[in-house]
């Protein structure tokens, strides 16, 4: 008896991520005209435009764009170079869509969000796709609580959220002479795509687990300074003591004189 034959069905040659750069994908927007597909990603903070992607054979194009604005157009033969040219060539220091995700999402909590320098320091960047940028979030942890321990359970793979590691650290608080004081801490991080930085941090500010305390605060970073950042420096005002978070172990004479590090650099900024 003769078998029945079947036409193959034919793959779709365009693969759309469900985050793209400053993005997430508004599915209600996917159309595909004329083996062109084309689809929003939208600003999770305010669900405004903030990327369009036009794709078809051969051609690429990405138009990113800040509340109605141009912010400018990058195109490839396919989705993963057009992203990473895209980003390779922004300056996220004046950037205005990065600025204003930074400013959404520090304003959710105790959470600083660290800057990149500027664009003509040429430091090098490190682009993925479909991310554009990791986010490296440092959580200084003082004691282990039920609410961090529970928050960790929760996380699951192929989750915005991936833990990536604990280490020792140590948290450095100036007086009013400008004395270091040094106290153990654990920074716990975790990694997080740029355009679910804003979500991710609602996420640890609804679960209690950053502590109200100046010191105490999130540190959001561009994951690629994960192994090149020693200490980060907060000089502090008249309300707020000034402090340091250092990011590595060291023994009683090293933290001595990180503590003078920390006074003398202090020092010196008053000063200038």
């Amino acid at each position: 008896m003769p078998t029945e034959q079947r036409t193959p069905r034919r793959q779709n040659p365009w693969e759309l991520p469900s985050s793209l750069g400053y993005g997430v994908l508004d599915k209600s927007s996917v159309k595909i005209e004329n083996e062109v597909i084309s689809a929003d990603y939208l600003l999770e903070c305010d669900r405004s435009v903030v990327h369009r992607v036009s794709w078809g054979n051969g051609r690429c194009e990405l138009k990113t764009e800040f509340h109605g604005e141009f912010c400018g157009t990058s195109w490839y033969p396919d989705l993963k170079h057009t992203l990473t040219n895209d980003f390779f060539v922004r300056d996220f220091s004046k950037d205005p869509v990065f600025l204003f995700l930074s400013k959404e999402t520090s304003r959710q909590g105790n959470i600083w969000i660290q800057h990149p320098p500027s664009k003509e320091k040429e430091q090098q960047k490190i682009i993925h796709y479909p991310a554009g940028l990791m986010m490296l979030f440092r959580l200084p942890v003082i004691t282990k609580s039920p609410q961090y321990n529970s928050f960790l359970e929760t996380l699951k793979p192929g989750q915005p959220i991936s833990f990536f590691r604990e280490s020792k650290g140590i948290l450095l608080i100036a007086d009013g002479l400008l004395k270091g004081k040094h106290y153990p801490v654990i920074i716990a991080d975790f990694i997080v795509p740029l355009a679910r930085m804003w979500s991710a941090a609602g996420t640890f500010a609804g679960r209690g687990i950053i502590d109200p305390r100046k010191p105490n605060r999130l540190i959001i970073d561009e994951s690629g300074n994960a192994g090149s950042t020693f200490m980060q420096i907060y000089p502090g005002d008249l309300n707020n003591p000034c402090f340091a978070i250092v990011f590595k172990d060291c023994d009683e004479k090293q933290r001595e004189g990180i503590a003078k590090l920390l006074s003398d650099s202090l020092r010196a900024k008053k000063s200038a």
